[in-house]
C-alpha cells in the first residue's frame, strides 16, 4: 500500500497446516515383527510488516516479523516378537518468535552504495 510517493507498507500473512499418518514396517521382512505407526501434524501462522521509504539518496526498509507454530508427533512402536520393545511417544513443540529489523542504503555515487 502506498502511504505517499516515497513510502510504502507491505503486509504478508500466512497460515500453514499439515497432517501425516504413516504405518511403517520397521523390520523389512515379509512378516511384520516390528511396526511403527507415526502421526504428525503442525499448524503455523506468520505475519510480516515492511515499511519502505526513499529520502533523497537514502533507501530505508524497516519491519517486524512474528510466527507462532505448534508441531505434534504420536509414535507407536509395536513388536510381535519382543513386546518389551513396545512404546509410545507423544511430543509437542510450540514455537513463538518475534523480530524487528531495519536496513538503510545510501547512494553515495551512481556506482558506490553504503549499506547499514
Amino acid at each position: 500500500y502506498d502511504l505517499s510517493d516515497n513510502v510504502t507498507i507491505t503486509s504478508t500473512t500466512a497460515y500453514r497446516s499439515f497432517e501425516a499418518n504413516n504405518s511403517l514396517d520397521q523390520d523389512a521382512t515379509p512378516v511384520r515383527y516390528v511396526l511403527a505407526i507415526v502421526n504428525d501434524w503442525a499448524d503455523a501462522f506468520s505475519q510480516e510488516l515492511l515499511l519502505n521509504s526513499q529520502i533523497g539518496n537514502l533507501n530505508l526498509t524497516t519491519g517486524a516479523f512474528y510466527i507462532k507454530r505448534v508441531a505434534h508427533t504420536d509414535a507407536i512402536i509395536r513388536s510381535t516378537v519382543t513386546p518389551s520393545l513396545n512404546y509410545l511417544t507423544l511430543a509437542t513443540q510450540p514455537t513463538k518468535s518475534f523480530s524487528v529489523f531495519g536496513d538503510g542504503t545510501l547512494a553515495i555515487t551512481d556506482k558506490l552504495n553504503l549499506t547499514l
